[in-house]
């Protein structure tokens, strides 16, 4: 059942992520740029802000809940080399059905550079079912 529970959520969590990325207009995209050469790295908060809630919304949907705060502190996520000398910010969570059960780890990587601002690409979805 986990399985099934953890495929359906890969599939419209990247369809979600998908539309909010492609809604994202150039515009918007300028202006995190501009930002970023004010504030640096923090210009990301913004995607990942429109990004943190769709996740949380599809979870929502799909009557399912994190196991504690998504998305998780910076100091908890993981960050490794991406494409095209980018890098992919791990951000993890667990999640639980409407009993309180564990069914899944959720894992969304954000595809972004340093030393430049770009977000080439919606956040990457892995989801691992948890067997009961």
């Amino acid at each position: 059942m986990s399985e099934s529970i953890a495929a359906r959520l890969a599939v419209e969590l990247e369809a979600a992520l998908t539309r909010a990325y492609d809604a994202i207009t150039p515009d918007e995209w300028e202006e995190m740029a501009v930002l970023r050469d004010r504030a640096g790295d923090a210009a990301y908060s913004k995607p990942g802000g429109i990004f943190d809630r769709v996740t949380r919304d599809t979870v929502k949907a799909l009557d399912l809940h994190f196991e504690g705060r998504f998305p998780s502190p910076l100091d908890q996520t993981r960050e490794t080399p991406g494409p095209d000398g980018g890098r992919v910010r791990w951000y993890e969570g667990v999640l639980l059905d409407a009993e309180g059960r564990r069914v899944a780890k959720l894992s969304l990587g954000y595809h972004h550079r340093h030393d430049r601002f770009e977000v080439p690409r919606p956040p990457e979805v892995m989801v691992a079912p948890i067997n009961l």
